[in-house]
């Protein structure tokens, strides 16, 4: 009986001992096997965001130097607007004191006294002689009809100059070297037109001046002609100065208050309170009328083809977000390449505001969306690997065994993938890897062939 007990004493002992074996082996296992989550791969087309800075974008910016300020210096007193906001014709944009508006208007009020005084004193020198003639009239005419015809002339050597082609002295051989050079445009037909009417019409007052000339009743006498010439000279200087005079009060109300030409977004003011111009720089820079600003950004990316129509993320500042596209994609003469992005149409009631802050804040981030065409294998970005120019996933490959095998196992197979994309979330690969689980977010280093063991929460 005590044989009997010693065995089964030996049996209990030696199943212990099994038992401690492989409960420790499996928790050294446990230990030492990498922790890994496991994820499946979907399928769909891959949204991609660029970020690039862009700046607000004025098209046709006009600087702008108000009439008169080259003649007369001005005293910037008030600036009213500043850049990035839009104005209505007539609006004040800078208000100023003219500096040289006396020193200008003393010029022309003693140029008036002298030919006020040339033109009593010729008077009182011909007190007896006729202040007028037909002679005198046809005269005047003859001589306008000329510089009317200078102009024409002019003209037709201008447009011609600016296709390559010198048109001659002769102008009858004109026709003839237009037509052999092609230049028979609407505007080449309208100035040869002008310039044979303003040949008609000069041939005509020189034919009426002759005939009165040589008609011994209407012509008047050598000393009557040259009073008559010399008095009509000195009253137009005066019209002249009289013009001058009122121009430059007018320059001066003007400068006083320096308004907007037209309707416009007002791009640059190159002035503060304080200042002086000359008119060596422009005071302020103005869109035109019909010009809608917009964003431009750099593009550097070689790699990524921006369509029109690429739909882009526009940045505001108060964190929203709106809709915009891209309307131009254009290679500058310096040899980079801009993106154009409009605003969305349905920002037109706030639009002013929005540029105006973008404006003078230096610009926004906006993103460029590109999204595949076609779909294809999404993983993960953490799950996808790169080995130099190679990428590849962990792939976890199960085995099943009997109770001393351990049981279930896994283990990573690392298997090479193709990579179409990538976003900082998601991979885009080709290979589909259907209904398998991806290893990934390890505890440690995994290498091909190891054991691997999922986390559980």
């Amino acid at each position: 009986m005590s044989l009997k007990r010693f065995a089964v004493k030996g049996m209990i002992i030696l199943g212990v001992v099994i038992f401690l074996c492989f409960f420790f082996s499996g928790t050294i296992q446990t230990i030492s096997t990498p922790k890994v989550r496991l994820t499946q791969a979907t399928t769909g087309r891959l949204e991609v965001k660029v970020e690039r800075h862009a700046d607000v974008y004025y098209p046709d910016a006009e600087e702008i130097i108000p009439d008169g300020v080259k003649e007369m210096n001005i005293k910037v007193t008030d600036v009213l607007v500043r850049a990035g906001q839009y104005v209505e014709a007539g609006d004040v944009i800078v208000k100023a004191e003219v500096t040289g508006y006396d020193d200008a208007m003393k010029k022309l009020e003693d140029d008036m006294a002298t030919k006020q005084t040339e033109l009593a004193d010729l008077d009182r020198e011909n007190r007896k002689l006729p202040k007028t003639s037909r002679q005198n009239d046809l005269y005047e005419e003859m001589l306008d009809a000329q510089t009317v015809l200078s102009d024409a002339k002019y003209e037709v050597r201008k447009i011609a100059a600016k296709a390559g082609v010198k048109l001659t002295d002769d102008e009858s051989t004109w026709d003839a070297q237009l037509k052999l050079a092609r230049l028979t445009s609407d505007e080449v037909k309208t100035a040869m037109e002008a310039v044979d009417t303003a040949n008609a019409a000069y041939e005509e007052a020189v034919a009426n001046y002759n005939a009165v000339a040589e008609d011994k009743k209407l012509r008047v006498k050598d000393d009557t002609f040259k009073y008559i010439q010399s008095r009509n000279k000195l009253l137009k200087e005066i019209d002249e100065l009289s013009g001058d005079m009122l121009d430059l009060e007018m320059q001066r109300d003007s400068l006083q208050e320096i308004k907007a030409p037209h309707a416009g977004w007002v791009t640059a003011v190159n002035v503060k309170r304080g200042d002086t111009c000359d008119g060596s720089a422009a005071v302020y820079s103005l869109t035109a009328a019909d010009a809608q600003p917009s964003l431009q950004c750099t593009w550097e990316d070689k790699d990524r083809t921006v369509p029109e129509g690429t739909r882009v993320d526009i940045k505001l500042d108060d964190d929203e977000t709106v809709k915009g596209s891209v309307t131009e994609n254009k290679l500058q003469a310096d040899g980079t390449r801009k993106l154009t992005v409009a605003f969305p149409d349905d920002m037109a009631s706030e639009i002013n505001k929005t540029i105006g802050e973008l404006t003078r804040s230096g610009g926004t981030e906006v993103d460029v969306i590109f999204k595949q065409k076609s779909s294809s294998t999404l993983l993960p970005a953490a799950a996808v690997r790169e080995d130099g120019d190679n990428a590849y996933v962990y792939v976890a490959q199960y085995s099943y065994g009997g109770f001393m095998s351990g049981g279930t196992g896994m283990k990573a197979v690392k298997t090479a993938v193709t990579v179409i994309d990538r976003n900082d979330t998601q991979v885009a690969v080709e290979e589909s890897l259907s209904w398998q689980d991806i290893a990934y977010q390890e505890d440690r280093a995994l290498s091909d062939g190891c054991r691997i063991m999922e986390y559980v929460n």
